[in-house]
């Protein structure tokens, strides 16, 4: 079962970008997650690609969504 674990830091002197949560999206739902957190509201954020975004929770928290093996698997090069 997977779960998600929020850790609470001082992020006085880090920079937003290196302090979110990655969550791994599994390979079968890798061509609809993207377009599926739109359909809910979500706002996904400017770049990355079909398998590797980021976005705002609605809470306006960030996070960022990712492939495992998007960048080194061949069979996942048109999610690139």
């Amino acid at each position: 079962m997977p779960h998600i674990c929020l850790i609470e830091i001082n992020t006085e002197n880090i920079p937003r970008s290196l302090t979110h949560p990655v969550i791994a999206i599994a390979a079968e739902q890798a061509r609809n997650c993207r377009e599926n957190l739109q359909k809910m509201g979500v706002e996904i954020l400017d770049g990355g690609n079909m398998a590797h975004f980021k976005f705002l929770d609605l809470d306006g928290n960030l996070l960022e969504a990712f492939l495992p093996s998007l960048y080194e698997d061949p069979q996942y090069e048109d999610l690139r």
